[in-house]
């Protein structure tokens, strides 16, 4: 498992725009979250099943389909939420889009907590909300949530809050006190507040995700978003899942979806998540461990041989977080030298523009690309610790 794969000429979007960047198929690409190595034995298995069937007409995800949903919910989360308050449409994205155009009004305030995943600024602009960032907390653990200040934020009339749970990029797993105080404070401003939990799967130990439905009984202005496209690197199958408690939210909604026609998935997602969400645990716990064993690679080499750049802790996803001032004090050379040695990693200003210093790297390959990759990384910072 978990074994190098070529993806250069299946028409990967992360490789195919790294080589255009680069110009040349020998790159090496650490940067869109996705995995280079095979899904899971049983998502490959039912794919295969269905294709031989040999047709593939309009499909509905059905009451199996929906159970298999829930009961990983049940299993991984901690919580089944009842089956009519689950939404299925092709991506997160489409899904987050729908519920911000839906519960929302032209500019009313939606807040998001920076640095975070780049689509998040557009996703508010385009809708023409106000977007107001709550920056995370840097401190000398982790990222914390700047509770004080996300209060003004509510306080000045925030109609929503767009959560990413857990953290992209910084690796964070919010704890039961942190997302406590964070759902008393949605309930208090009476603000929506929509988890993004598409990385929930990706958890290192001893950490442990919660997800924010798990507080329903207390507020029910929840919203949970997600996908076994990380996971199970699924992306490319579209399909993806609401849990929308509230009953009128979830009317408004589900008729949002239908009006764009973007309600259902299509039928290898169907699939391909009914197998995952039914006998891909196992896949899923060795994945885990391997992406623990890929972060302390990374760690252990940065602490021998660069000491000055900061990794922030892996709690979970599979994007390691890097500080890279040390090396390149205002940010502007570092992805020259990296296309130069035919790297290509996601620069850390569009995360968030105070982040031009910061860099993330994919650790979803196998152990020998990380290597390679590292040892190109060895070029990089090298060349850049000798440049003033």
């Amino acid at each position: 498992m978990f074994d190098t794969l070529d993806r250069r000429h299946s028409r990967s979007a992360k490789w195919m725009m790294a080589i255009e960047k680069v110009g040349h198929t020998s790159v090496l690409a650490f940067s869109v979250a996705d995995s280079d190595y095979e899904t899971a034995p049983c998502v490959k298995a039912a794919l295969k099943q269905r294709v031989e069937h040999g047709a593939y007409g309009y499909t509905f995800a059905d009451e199996t389909y929906k159970s298999a949903v829930l009961d990983w919910f049940a299993r991984r989360y901690g919580y089944k939420p009842e089956k009519d308050t689950l939404l299925v449409t092709s991506k997160v994205l489409t899904a987050l889009s729908i519920v911000l155009d839906t519960l929302t009004e032209t500019n009313d305030a939606v807040v998001i907590q920076t640095p975070v995943y780049h689509v998040f600024y557009p996703l508010v602009k385009q809708h023409r909300r106000k977007l107001i960032e709550n920056p995370l907390l840097e401190t000398d653990a982790n990222y914390r949530i700047d509770f004080e200040h996300l209060e003004s934020c509510f306080k000045n009339g925030a109609k929503m809050l767009v959560f990413c749970s857990p953290h992209n990029p910084v690796g964070r797993v919010w704890r039961d006190e942190e997302l406590t105080q964070l759902i008393a404070l949605c309930k208090q401003y009476d603000v929506w507040l929509i988890s993004d939990e598409i990385h929930a799967d990706l958890i290192m130990a001893p950490h442990q995700f919660k997800s924010i439905a798990s507080y329903v009984d207390y507020y029910d202005k929840l919203i949970v978003v997600q996908a076994p496209g990380k996971t199970f690197n699924l992306a490319g199958l579209q399909t993806a899942n609401l849990v929308v408690f509230d009953p009128h939210a979830r009317k408004q909604i589900k008729k949002h979806l239908d009006r764009f026609f973007l309600s259902g998935s299509n039928v290898f997602g169907i699939e391909a998540m009914i197998a995952a969400y039914t006998n891909g645990e196992l896949w899923v716990d060795a994945q885990n461990n391997h992406i623990a064993k890929q972060a302390q690679t990374l760690e252990f080499w940065l602490k021998t041989h660069y000491p000055m750049v900061k990794m922030s802790p892996l709690e979970g996803t599979y994007l390691a977080w890097l500080n890279i001032e040390a090396l390149d004090k205002d940010g502007t050379r570092f992805e020259k030298v990296c296309h130069k040695e035919k790297l290509v990693v996601s620069a850390g200003k569009p995360f968030g523009r105070q982040c031009v210093t910061w860099m993330r790297l994919n650790l979803a390959c196998s152990a020998e690309q990380l290597e390679e990759g590292l040892k190109r990384l060895d070029k990089v910072f090298s060349t850049l610790s000798k440049t003033p």
